[in-house]
């Protein structure tokens, strides 16, 4: 007679978001952020369709999102090869505020389109300097599609819900007062007149403190020291209390890989029928110090 353990973990603290905010970028990009001791803004093409309407405007952002660590697997370097980690209390004290993703089969998401267009077809080329348009705009620049193609990335449907993001966008008077728009209606002809940049003016970007910095994540071992020894020469402290990790070590110590080889045969799966078998009749047993389900079934 042998016993068949199987164990279930339960974590009464598990959650579906952390205190950081992650903000994903390439190693100049980072570089940049570390001297000028902040985030930058930019414009940001965002695709939203409804089931009626196919919208692609550009807003003024910049995005971040609250993961745990180790639930980063599918979002890691999908937006850069660098990644910075501040606080949530940072992201607070700056007014970032979560993404409303929307189906594009949503009565909410067709509905504020067809305020945008109503105002619009009121106002024509004057709808800018109208504060209901302003306030329709702005709600539309926290709107993202809950799922659609990623061509950066060669997604034809990628989930967008999974990232969890968080942006920050300026209001239309603060963008008025450095010459720029709520939204562009004509993303590429932005670019090509600033000397193919995206970027906003520098009075909008967002700074922080060096404590506010909680992880660098780089993809060589190499690079750990290098931004660190750039973060010390920046900050002029050596007291900091930040985190360094490689892309690797992140998919394999924290995630957690697949470090085994396989032969060209195919594995052995366990089956529902299997399973089934497993759990009928089992015994449950609930170790309080480990909390752990045990779920145990004599095998004859």
């Amino acid at each position: 007679m042998k016993n068949v353990n199987v164990r279930i973990n339960i974590n009464k603290e598990m959650g579906l978001s952390s205190n950081t905010l992650w903000h994903q970028t390439k190693k100049d990009g980072l570089k940049g952020i570390i001297k000028n001791q902040c985030l930058y803004l930019s414009y940001s093409l965002e695709n939203v369709t409804s089931s009626r309407y196919n919208t692609a405007f550009a807003y003024p952002m910049v995005s971040v999102c609250d993961l745990p660590l180790a639930e980063t697997g599918n979002y890691l370097k999908k937006y850069g090869d660098y990644t910075i980690g501040f606080s949530a209390l940072w992201g607070k004290r700056n007014h970032f505020a979560t993404v409303w993703y929307c189906d594009q089969d949503s009565f909410a998401l067709r509905t504020v389109v067809e305020m945008l267009a109503k105002k619009i077809n009121e106002f024509g080329d004057k709808v800018e300097s109208d504060k209901e348009y302003q306030n329709i705009v702005y709600l539309l620049s926290y709107i993202k599609q809950y799922e659609g193609p990623l061509p950066k990335r060669k997604y034809k449907k990628y989930r967008f819900y999974d990232e969890r993001e968080l942006r920050f966008v300026p209001d239309a008077e603060t963008l008025k007062g450095v010459g720029e728009k709520q939204m562009l209606w004509n993303y590429e002809a932005y670019k090509k007149a600033h000397k193919d940049s995206a970027l906003l003016p520098k009075r909008l970007n967002i700074p922080f403190e060096w404590d506010d910095v909680k992880y660098i994540i780089v993809e060589k071992d190499s690079e750990k020291l290098e931004f660190k020894q750039l973060i010390n020469k920046q900050s002029g402290r050596y007291d900091l209390n930040i985190s360094y990790f490689t892309n690797k070590e992140v998919k394999e110590d924290i995630i957690g890989g697949c470090h085994d080889e396989q032969e060209n045969t195919q594995p052995e799966i366990a089956t529902d029928k299997d399973i089934d078998e497993i759990f009928r009749n089992a015994a449950l047993r609930y170790d309080k110090d480990s909390e752990t389900l045990y779920i145990e079934k004599e095998k004859h």
